[in-house]
């Protein structure tokens, strides 16, 4: 024989079923709109992805102008850069006669050589020009005048270098020399056209070529006395350290005093 439970008891079972039943349904309730915010937020950001993507894909018409303008500059830039490298490089060297005076003292290499010659010390005359300061130095009765510097100081000793190498005590490549020994000396004297010179403008008039005297000056060096039968002036030149280079002095100066190359453009 089934027994069956109180009514009592039968009521309260249903209750609490229904209780939980509602407290499920709640959860799936809340649970569905958390799902529907999430899909509307992924819509969203679809949209956003999908007009950014377009956006990088198919740039605005100005936007491509601007950078087809910025790379056909660009390339125009290097093609000039190019054909300047490449026209510099054609360009030959040109080599300064005068060498900066950076690596010695040409005042005290001139100063020392000056004593030992037992000349006077030499004087400078440096004033201010276009481009900056130039210096115009006198040693032995000779003037020579620096290249334009950028201070005094430079200037005069860059009248320095250019004398010293009129005297051929550095060389070329404003080096000294080895202590003025004529045999030693490797420098090229900057006077090698003068007697060339001479001799063409008196080839040109027909007449004999100019004589030269040397004479040593006490150990010191030599000079050169030319003279010429159509000038009744002789020119003596400057003492340099050995007799070729003094004739060539000597011819240059002979150029300046004569008025060689004022006749030679005349005629």
């Amino acid at each position: 024989m089934v027994r069956c439970p109180p009514d009592g008891m039968t009521i309260k079972s249903r209750d609490s079923n229904n209780q939980r039943i509602a407290v499920l349904e709640e959860k799936v309730a809340e649970q569905a709109r958390t799902i529907t915010v999430l899909q509307r937020q992924i819509q969203t950001l679809s949209v956003i992805l999908g007009n950014a993507a377009l956006a990088i894909a198919a740039p605005s018409s100005s936007d491509e102008i601007n950078k087809n303008a910025d790379i056909a500059n660009d390339n125009s830039f290097d093609r000039i850069d190019r054909e300047e490298v490449e026209e510099e490089s054609i360009q030959p060297v040109k080599k300064d006669p005068v060498p900066p005076p950076v690596q010695y003292n040409y005042k005290n290499l001139l100063q020392e050589h000056v004593v030992k010659q037992g000349w006077e010390l030499p004087t400078y005359q440096t004033s201010k020009c276009p481009g900056g300061f130039s210096s115009m130095i006198t040693v032995n009765e000779q003037t020579y005048t620096s290249k334009t510097m950028k201070s005094k100081v430079l200037a005069e000793k860059s009248a320095a270098c250019v004398l010293l190498q009129a005297l051929n005590v550095i060389d070329e490549n404003g080096v000294p020399v080895a202590d003025g020994d004529p045999k030693k000396n490797a420098g090229v004297s900057k006077y090698s056209w003068c007697k060339n010179q001479l001799q063409e403008y008196f080839a040109k008039c027909g007449m004999k070529y100019p004589t030269y005297a040397i004479s040593s000056v006490g150990g010191k060096g030599f000079t050169a006395e030319v003279s010429h039968t159509k000038f009744s002036e002789k020119v003596v030149g400057p003492i340099a350290c050995s007799k070729r280079i003094a004739e060539q002095m000597a011819a240059h100066k002979a150029i300046s005093v004569w008025k060689i190359l004022e006749d030679s453009s005349d005629s």
